[in-house]
């Protein structure tokens, strides 16, 4: 009887010392991750956990944050800068602009000036309930020598106005005095403006003076000015010069306010300042703002992909580029085409990103279906993805070298990195270990080089071929930091899994694996 010939199964050895990123996609490299928690890009290319992160208070209904000198945050209807309770606003979530020392309070339209503690509206509304004077006041009475001025008299009609505003009068019963106009003087029982009366009048209430802002969507500030945009009117508009309070101030000077209308279909998505230019979204146009001042500005549009919707506060520098959430993902974006840089999160549809930056990382927390989220970190240095865990961030802001932000869950005030007694949990899951080979083969032997620090833990756990379940193969807990080389001898299968774990610091420096090809029959 004649057997058949086997052939000598032979081994081979290979070593990861390069251990990459998150990448949720179907094949993966060696290094690579599918699945991950609380990882960090820090010791690349040593695979390690993350830092513990800081929890600096717990507020009751965090509204809102924001950096500028000191950190800004509202708590329910309690503006707060540096810690300190300033003032009362509306309970609701805010958007924040800076531009010199005040910070825009949004969509309640306050200011608070940093520098001097002053706060108030920008908008002013006065309304005649008493007797109004109008009459024609003489070029003599000292506001010019050629023009004619109109003065309107009412009980405290100047209060909350200040000289050259633009305002919009109505309610005056010579029709030709409602119209925009631009106070010359101010007093507290009277205004000034230029024009005519064809007769001195008096008229009981009805009058209405309105320094009022435009429609806001989305709000940038550059070159001393605020920019804003509007969906219901297809419109870009401009601040006067170094005034915020004022959007309708047209007399034909560099200091103007400004304001155009866009062609553009669908609604702005997110607005921003970067390296100079004045940026306005839309899901799939970009508005680029051109120019010096109202007599040169121009309105640039260019068909790439803009902002997703809902996502206004992806929007994130860090270095040199800028960063956001498109419909199709997170890209990259330089100035010219952005480039999606998100593959690696895999054909998941994530929405509703907020996010912040800090140093060479740019950190994203997104919604995925209802009400699942996730936190990723892109390292723009390394070039890879980290997943950390649910955190459902309300809103970023970083100061001096530390990310704060919002923590929905717990409704805290925290940052990415802290002191807090912390036993971080993380996780690493490989992709499928096959060794591109058809041949029949069996990895026969694992070894983990790893570091833990004192208290830490490590769990390794193995799934082969189709196997439902995880099985532990290895669990330690260190009682002093120190070195583990971890040899493991799994069961002969096609296809591998394995699935490092731990609570505390560990550092996974290298792992091998000897895979055994049996015979070919």
């Amino acid at each position: 009887m004649i057997l058949p010939q086997l052939s000598e199964a032979s081994a081979g050895k290979s070593t990861m010392v390069d251990f990459k990123g998150y990448n949720h996609k179907l094949f993966i490299a060696d290094g690579e991750f599918y699945e991950m928690q609380n990882m960090t890009a820090d010791y690349y290319p040593v695979l390690s956990p993350r830092a513990p992160r800081g929890t600096k208070l717990h507020l009751e209904k965090p509204n809102g944050i924001f950096a500028k000198e000191k950190l800004i945050w509202v708590d329910g209807n309690k503006f707060y800068f540096g810690g300190e309770y300033q003032f009362d606003v509306e309970d609701s979530k805010k958007s924040f602009v800076s531009m010199g020392a005040y910070v825009i309070i949004l969509p309640d339209k306050l200011y608070y000036n940093t520098a001097d503690g002053t706060h108030g509206t920008l908008e002013n509304r006065f309304e005649a309930t008493g007797e109004v004077r109008v009459s024609q006041v003489k070029a003599e009475s000292g506001i010019g020598a050629d023009s004619t001025y109109i003065k309107i008299e009412a009980e405290g009609i100047g209060a909350g106005f200040s000289q050259y505003d633009g305002v919009e009068i109505s309610g005056c019963t010579q029709e030709d005095l409602n119209k925009t106009a631009i106070l010359q003087e101010v007093e507290e029982n009277a205004l000034t403006i230029v024009g005519i009366v064809a007769e001195d009048f008096t008229q009981t209430g009805g009058l209405i003076v309105h320094r009022k802002l435009p429609p806001m969507d989305f709000v940038t500030e550059s070159e001393n000015r605020l920019w804003a945009c509007s969906s219901e009117k297809h419109e870009i508009y401009a601040s006067k010069l170094g005034d915020p309070k004022n959007w309708y101030c047209y007399e034909g000077i560099s200091t103007d306010s400004y304001a155009v209308t866009v062609g553009s279909d669908g609604d702005f998505t997110g607005a921003c300042t970067y390296l100079g230019n004045i940026l306005f979204f839309k899901e799939d146009t970009v508005h680029k703002i051109y120019g010096s001042q109202p007599s040169n500005f121009q309105v640039m549009s260019s068909s790439i992909r803009g902002v997703a919707k809902g996502s206004e506060k992806s929007l994130a520098i860090v270095n040199e580029t800028l960063y956001y959430q498109s419909r199709n993902g997170i890209v990259a974006y330089a100035g010219s085409a952005p480039t999606k840089i998100s593959e690696a999160l895999g054909e998941e549809a994530y929405h509703s990103v907020h996010a912040g930056a800090i140093g060479n990382k740019y950190y994203a927390s997104m919604c995925r279906g209802e009400n699942e989220w996730h936190l990723f970190v892109w390292d723009e240095g390394k070039g890879m993805w980290h997943r950390e865990d649910n955190t459902h961030a309300l809103g970023f802001a970083a100061l001096s070298g530390e990310l704060y932000y919002l923590d929905a869950d717990t409704s805290c005030l925290k940052t990415v990195v802290g002191n807090d007694p912390e036993e971080v949990f993380w996780l690493a899951q490989f992709g499928e270990w096959n060794d591109s080979s058809f041949d029949k083969k069996y990895i026969s032997k694992i070894q983990v080089n790893a570091q833990l620090s004192e208290h830490a833990t490590l769990e390794i756990a193995l799934k082969t071929d189709s196997a439902p379940l995880w099985e532990t193969v290895y669990r330690v807990t260190s009682s002093e930091k120190r070195t583990y080389t971890i040899p493991i001898l799994p069961r002969r299968c096609e296809r591998f899994q394995c699935r490092l774990s731990g609570k505390g610091m560990c550092k996974i420096f290298s792992i091998a694996k000897t895979v055994e090809f049996g015979s070919e029959r």
